[in-house]
């Protein structure tokens, strides 16, 4: 059996479901017969290193395909991936990197955007770094700018690998804050090996694979 993507509409708000998704390396099988009806929501995987959980997600936005099993999205549906490493562009500054993901088309519309950026920015303790080139942050300053051009893309479903990595407990809680007002009415699925990070968030649902 080979491995579908498939758009389908739902009546409901369910925006993606996954059905019999099965996945080896080799003679190691790291996705078994995995089934889940995904509305929209806050999922979390929290299982060890090695449980399919990147693989997974590697599966759901296209860049990993299956040995079997369907991924069914909703029409339209657009789907975006935080991964473990930042891959953000060196040479360009922080602004540039995080207009990247905004598909605008007006002067008015960027300019919105922009200012909007620098505003959450703040938020992230990121305040007066627009300006500045990827390759001057810290770490953890490109893991925020990371997660942001994610945010900011607007996707439908939302795949975060380990987003919060490298971050101290207080600048969590500060991220977490900011990113609440850009997850309502999506279907997000957080990667992490610290699951209380999550529970700022509010309510979610802990997936098992």
């Amino acid at each position: 059996m080979s491995m579908n993507t498939t758009n389908c509409a739902y009546a409901t708000e369910q925006l993606l479901e996954v059905k019999n998704i099965t996945k080896s390396f080799g003679n190691t099988v790291v996705l078994d017969d995995f089934s889940y009806k995904f509305e929209r929501g806050v999922y979390v995987l929290s299982e060890p290193s090695g449980a399919g959980k990147t693989t997974l997600l590697r599966i759901l936005c296209g860049l990993e395909v299956a040995d079997s099993g369907t991924v069914l999205k909703s029409p339209d549906t657009k789907t975006v991936m935080m991964f473990q490493e930042d891959r953000l562009l060196e040479n360009l500054s922080v602004m540039a990197n995080i207009m990247l993901a905004i598909q605008l088309h007006s002067k008015e519309q960027k300019q919105s955007a922009r200012e909007r950026i620098k505003e959450v920015l703040c938020e992230v303790g990121l305040e007066g770094t627009e300006n500045k080139p990827i390759s001057e942050l810290s770490g953890g300053q490109k893991r925020r700018v990371a997660l942001l051009r994610t945010l900011f893309a607007d996707a439908d479903i939302l795949l975060f690998d380990e987003p919060l990595k490298g971050l101290d407990e207080a600048l969590k809680q500060q991220v977490i804050a900011s990113v609440k007002p850009f997850i309502e009415s999506k279907v997000v699925i957080w990667v992490t090996h610290t699951p209380e990070e999550v529970k700022l968030l509010g309510s979610y649902t802990a997936l098992q694979l």
